[in-house]
């Protein structure tokens, strides 16, 4: 925009100087017409770059704002994981058990780290156990929410659940027939779910090379349906790489 305005003011400037020199005017007159031009000029300029430096001080603090947000939530997560660990080490295998529930549904992701760690180290039996179904509980249950997510309406929560999928379910045997089953069941309406189904291929090609050959006719079957519809060209880029991985004929 600065620039579009610079290039008027300087071609209006270079007209006027071009009519005084055609009538002989001194070079009072061109300065005069000079220091007009200067003067609104410099104003300009300044009201630009303190406009800029503005601009930037709000993004710097909007990154320092987002940094402070992620450590208060470590924070917060650390004082969390506290608060359980006396029941979780409490010789009551109940209270224990509890408390396995709790952090499992409190943080997903920390608390599946602590209970997998209490399935094959606690001394009771049927507390080992008990974390090792509550765990394989909790994981299919994100699964399912993260497979459902990569088709959801909204672009935020599409991106953060495929991106999730390809960083770390790579080599989670149960996610390729449970993704194709959701993703195959929303083929017939393309429109809706092209977003999805794109996500789709691009967490297949993800997905760790053994893994997708234990469910190669599965995939085959999904590339099958893909290459029908009528708006393939979102596609077409990953789905050539998805039929490489697989050595698809």
């Amino acid at each position: 925009m600065i620039d579009s305005e610079l290039k008027e003011q300087v071609n209006s400037l270079k007209k006027r100087i071009d009519k005084l020199e055609k009538k002989g005017k001194d070079i009072w007159d061109k300065t005069s017409i000079l220091s007009s031009f200067l003067i609104p000029l410099s104003i300009f300029l300044a009201g630009y770059f303190l406009s800029e430096a503005d601009r930037i001080a709000t993004l710097e603090s909007q990154k320092k704002e987002i940094k402070l947000a992620e450590i208060k939530s470590k924070v917060d997560q650390a004082q969390l994981v506290a608060s359980f660990l006396e029941a979780l080490v409490d010789t009551n295998s109940y209270k224990r058990k509890l408390a396995i529930k709790s952090i499992l549904l409190a943080l997903p992701e920390k608390g599946g780290e602590i209970v997998a760690e209490i399935s094959a180290s606690d001394p009771d039996e049927t507390v080992k156990a008990f974390a090792k179904k509550s765990l394989i509980d909790s994981k299919t249950i994100k699964r399912t929410e993260l497979i459902r997510n990569i088709f959801s309406s909204i672009k935020n929560i599409r991106i953060s659940a495929t991106e999730l999928l390809m960083k770390e379910w790579t080599s989670d045997e149960l996610l390729i027939p449970e993704l194709l089953d959701f993703a195959m069941n929303r083929l017939g309406q393309e429109k809706e779910n092209m977003n999805g189904i794109v996500n789709t291929i691009l967490v297949l090609n993800r997905m760790d090379i053994n893994n997708l050959n234990k469910n190669k006719v599965l995939v085959s079957k999904f590339i099958n349906k893909v290459e029908l519809l009528e708006n393939r060209n979102q596609t077409q880029k990953y789905l050539q790489i998805l039929k490489n991985k697989i050595h698809y004929t």
